[in-house]
This record gives C-alpha cells, sequence and structure tokens, in this order.
C-alpha cells in the first residue's frame, strides 16, 4: 500500500468523524459542510449521504420549531 492511497482514505475518514462531532454538538451547519466534503472526496460514500441527509432534515425541523416559537411570540404579544 503506498502513502498515495491511504492519505485519501484517512482524510475522508478524518472528515467524517468531524462532522459526526459537530452533529453531536449540534453545528448542523458546518455537519453538512464536512460531509459535503466527504462526497466530494469519495462519491461513493454511502454512511456521509445517509448522514448528510439525516442532518438536513434535522436542520429543517429546528428551523420550523423556531418558526413555530416566533409565531407563538408574536400572537401572544397581540
Amino acid at each position: 500500500i503506498t502513502q498515495k492511497a491511504i492519505k485519501p482514505n484517512l482524510k475522508e475518514q478524518a472528515l467524517f468523524n468531524q462532522a459526526n462531532t459537530n452533529v453531536a454538538l449540534h453545528n448542523l451547519q458546518e455537519a453538512i459542510e464536512g460531509y459535503e466534503q466527504v462526497l466530494a472526496l469519495n462519491p461513493e460514500n454511502e454512511y456521509a449521504k445517509h448522514n448528510l441527509e439525516r442532518v438536513k432534515q434535522m436542520q429543517q425541523q429546528e428551523q420550523q420549531k423556531k418558526d413555530n416559537q416566533e409565531q407563538n411570540q408574536q400572537q401572544e404579544q397581540e
């Protein structure tokens, strides 16, 4: 195995782990960017594809929750 063969896989794994950590810390936008970087290196990474979709769903749910809270606050002020 050559160094060139190891480095892309190592970088891919490091980016994937970093993205997973960002999910755990609820840094969803950073996680999305991390999974996208993984997929730029390896478009066939099924784990990154799956996680990217899940995190996008989480981000959308959080935005809906925030929108609902803002709407409730506006109704309380009226």
